[in-house]
């Protein structure tokens, strides 16, 4: 999984190898040809730029009308004549050269989607203008408007096919054969001619014009799909291309007394898009002609296939209308005009406790009307309702948010929907109504406790739940989720949760953010430090003595899970697994036996992030605020700490030390298996990135004497690997 710079990597080996300077670099090209030189011949390796490869330019007369929707060319790409086959291509292939057969080398991941008068059309990239390839739609009118006839030679082979238009203008394409990688089918005498269409079932292939003739000399002219990167002829077509767009526009979203949000969902021909955004205006009329405007370019669209755009400084009481657009080939495409009118919808009572910090808690939840209603879910960082899936997440817009976003309009939605001066409470916050106040269990007319202030005035806290990543209600009248302002990583947040147990059950965790959790707004200024004296220890741990303090943003235990000392490797475990298998080794660690793998998928929805959940080994072992590091916390271990190579006991190891040099605490990692140097051990993250990896991976910490240390290794997670806990800070 790691990436080298090639001359990085001979120097590497020179350096590690005196003789390797007698060896040889062996470039085996495509078509089975090799070039070798000495070692101490190559100076370096330089990867260039890849220019287009020239074809011949069309004229006036390349373009002919044969009374179809698109003027088709006379001549195949690359070809100068019709009788020639031009070049054989890959689909979206805009180099003109490449014959690889993998799909990595083609556009697999972008576009999603049609390459149509795109720049992976090589139509259009080398002959400009309104070239480029045809459409499905296109190159069907072709086969259903036209007389086709196979033209023979004096063999009777059957070269081409004469096409005669409406009009009694014809074109003629020739039979093509097709190349398979770097290997041409001489003695195939089909006829294959690319569209610029995916197949909307499978992102490998895309769709051609077959056409082939029976024994009795009758022709057959079908679209079918293949592989991208088989070398297909392309007969360009001329003619204006509107792309098509799917465009909608949501009803408003969290409805303030200043503004509201709005989505914008597109699919279809998503690469034309130069613009996208709403209008919106205070009057019908203004609409058309007067309107405000909210945007963004090409490059800031999304995967997921929507953004969404904040409405803000309307006035009380005051109707909005609004509509998307999206500009394509400079033209606007626009939806139907909807609206919506601010109103005082989350409307808020403040309650004064008494507490120590002066900090007033809203009556009820956001989005609740009463203290009788759970409110609304809200992902951590978004200030909008949280209804459906995890697809409704922004993550690239959140993890731009910093750690604390109390109080930001952008991330706070007690902010963005109260208004100025209304913000999330912190974990201290949560820490001060815990201890400082009286709680009484309620059971009616829902459930959830009566917190009860100094002064003995009071507030409720339901049981509300949360929306899980499939978009289902979870524990609702039996647990508590509430999200703090604060952040743990890039994919966590901290919540503040608690059952019908007992108060004294609650506690701050750590969840992805993409779940939706209730929030309780406050009034005034947060908690900066503990409320109590001296740090609160949330559900102790007998394991509390082995946590380390490096300077970080957790604690580092000690030693390994199932081990005893620091030297000891203790137990391994399979990502996500709570249990040990066999003695611990590498056999015993199959997929066949991976509890997260079943009906030949592995399972992978809402445990993204496994840290202080079920399936955390190290919180289930140690309790408390004990749990797995997460990819963020190893890239600290690695990166804001020195490694120095050791023994201790006996056994070889690295002793880890703060770099800034803030403490002489230290930890020991040794090696996991006995007589190696190398050590391995899980995070709690999952990969989730677009490879052939993604779900079925997760990040691991990885070292060994002379290969140093990596945070960024992934691999399956069926794995057995070792555990080092972390603590969470208070």
């Amino acid at each position: 999984m790691r990436k080298y710079i090639l001359s990085s990597l001979l120097g590497l080996f020179i350096g590690a190898c005196p003789s390797f300077g007698q060896h040889k670099v062996i470039i085996t090209l495509n078509d089975g040809t090799t070039m070798e030189k000495y070692v101490w011949q190559v100076k370096d390796i330089t990867f260039g730029e890849v220019s287009p490869i020239v074809v011949p330019q069309p004229d006036e007369t390349t373009a002919v009308d044969l009374g179809l929707s698109v003027k088709w060319a006379s001549f195949n790409i690359g070809a100068s004549s019709e009788e020639e086959k031009g070049l054989l291509l890959g689909w979206g292939d805009i180099t003109g050269l490449n014959t690889s057969r993998d799909l990595n080398y083609f556009p697999s991941l972008y576009p999603k989607g049609d390459i149509v008068n795109t720049k992976y059309d090589f139509v259009k990239t080398s002959w400009g203008d309104k070239w480029r390839l045809p459409s499905t739609k296109e190159t069907q009118e072709l086969i259903d408007k036209c007389t086709w006839t196979a033209v023979e030679d004096e063999n009777q082979k059957v070269k081409g096919y004469m096409v005669t238009g409406p009009n009694g203008n014809h074109i003629y394409l020739p039979c093509t054969s097709k190349r398979d990688g770097n290997i041409l089918d001489e003695n195939n005498q089909g006829c294959y001619y690319w569209t610029g269409m995916l197949s909307s079932n499978n992102s490998n292939k895309a769709s051609y014009l077959s056409i082939t003739t029976d024994d009795t000399k009758n022709v057959s002219t079908h679209i079918d799909l293949e592989n991208r990167y088989m070398g297909f002829a392309m007969r360009p077509v001329y003619g204006d291309y509107q792309a098509g767009i799917n465009l909608q526009v949501s009803e408003a979203n969290a409805i303030t007394n200043t503004g509201a949000r709005i989505f914008v969902l597109y699919s279809g021909y998503v690469e034309n898009i130069s613009k996208l955004g709403i209008r919106y205006a205070t009057s019908s009329n203004d609409i058309e002609n007067n309107y405000k405007t909210l945007e963004i370019d090409n490059s800031q669209l999304t995967e997921a296939g929507q953004n969404f755009f904040d409405i803000n400084g309307l006035g009380y009481n005051t109707t909005c209308y609004y509509r998307a657009f999206a500009t394509i080939n400079g033209k606007d495409s626009l939806t139907n005009i909807k609206s919506f009118t601010t109103d005082t919808k989350y409307s808020v009572e403040w309650v004064d406790l008494g507490l120590p910090s002066g900090l007033k808690w809203a009556k009820y939840n956001l989005g609740a009307k009463s203290e009788d209603e759970y409110g609304n879910f809200f992902a951590w960082g978004d200030n909008n309702e949280k209804y459906t899936s995890q697809g409704d997440y922004d993550w690239n817009y959140i993890y731009q948010a910093p750690t604390n976003i109390s109080g930001s309009n952008d991330y706070d939605p007690a902010t963005y929907i109260l208004g100025k001066g209304a913000h999330m409470p912190n974990g201290y916050d949560f820490i001060e109504l815990r201890e400082k106040c009286t709680w009484e269990s309620v059971s009616s007319p829902i459930r959830g406790w009566k917190v009860i202030g100094p002064n003995g005035k009071s507030i409720f806290l339901p049981y509300n739940g949360n929306r899980q990543a499939e978009g289902n209600t979870y524990q609702q009248n039996t647990n508590a989720y509430y999200w703090t302002s604060e952040a743990n990583s890039l994919q966590l947040g901290v919540y503040y949760t608690f059952s019908s147990s007992a108060q004294l059950s609650g506690r701050l965790q750590n969840a992805s953010k993409y779940l939706g959790m209730g929030i309780r707004p406050v009034l005034g200024k947060s908690n900066t430090t503990d409320p109590t004296k001296g740090e609160v220890i949330v559900n102790p741990s007998p394991y509390d003595g082995a946590a380390v303090d490096l300077g970080l943003s957790v604690y580092w235990a000690s030693y390994n899970v199932g081990a005893t000392t620091s030297s000891e490797a203790g137990n391994k475990y399979a990502w996500g697994e709570t249990c040990t298998r066999g003695e611990g080794k590498a056999e015993d660690y199959t997929l066949d036996n991976y509890s997260l793998y079943t009906n030949g998928a592995y399972i992978h929805e809402g445990i993204e992030e496994i840290a202080g959940t079920d399936y955390d080994v190290a919180h289930k072992e140690w309790g408390g605020d004990w749990k797995m590091p997460n990819y963020t916390e190893m890239l600290e271990l690695t990166t804001e700490c020195d490694w120095t190579w050791t023994t201790e006991n006996g056994v070889a190891g690295y002793k880890i030390t703060p770099k800034d040099h803030s403490n002489t605490n230290s930890i020991f990692m040794p090696v996991t298996d006995e007589g190696s140097e190398d050590g391995s051990y899980w995070s709690s993250t999952m990969y989730t990135l677009q490879d052939a990896f993604r779900y079925n991976s997760a990040y691991y910490l990885e070292f060994s004497k002379n290969g140093g240390v990596s945070h960024s290794n992934y691999y399956y997670r069926y794995i057995g690997r070792h555990i080092r806990p972390v603590k969470i800070k208070r």
